[in-house]
């Protein structure tokens, strides 16, 4: 058995949203990280690549739409899952959201049972997805 435990990057512009969803996470045994924006974002990428992102959509300068299709066209992050959230409930920014390139989207506020469940299964899908490449 492994010691190893998954990373997870918060990235959202609102401290308290990111110090719940780490507070959240490491309860659950993952490594956090955060970033405050995009470019932050994208440095933290570049030095420690995630295994996951939880981001939000609305954020100032470049939104959490264009950083995903950023990440999802960049073949050194195109398999790290993406869930955003984001308190617009319409369709067309789920939508907006999934054509980005993420996996998941949630609404906030989130229930924390959901979003744990929901990160869950994205690693172990990606978990699986690493296996496979590795034995090609």
């Amino acid at each position: 058995m492994t010691d190893y435990a998954p990373t997870v990057l918060v990235v959202d512009d609102e401290e308290y949203n990111r110090k719940l969803l780490e507070l959240l996470l490491r309860a659950e045994g993952y490594f956090t990280h955060s970033a405050v924006g995009a470019a932050e974002a994208r440095a933290v990428i570049a030095t420690t690549p995630p295994d996951l992102i939880l981001l939000d959509v609305m954020m100032p300068g470049m939104d959490g739409y264009q950083l995903s299709t950023i990440l999802k066209s960049d073949p050194l992050t195109l398999h790290i899952p993406i869930i955003m959230l984001t308190a617009q409930l319409d369709r067309d920014s789920r939508l907006a959201g999934l054509k980005a390139g993420a996996e998941e989207f949630l609404t906030k506020p989130f229930e924390a049972a959901e979003l744990r469940l929901r990160v869950r299964n994205l690693l172990r899908l990606k978990t699986y997805s690493d296996f496979l490449q590795k034995s090609q």
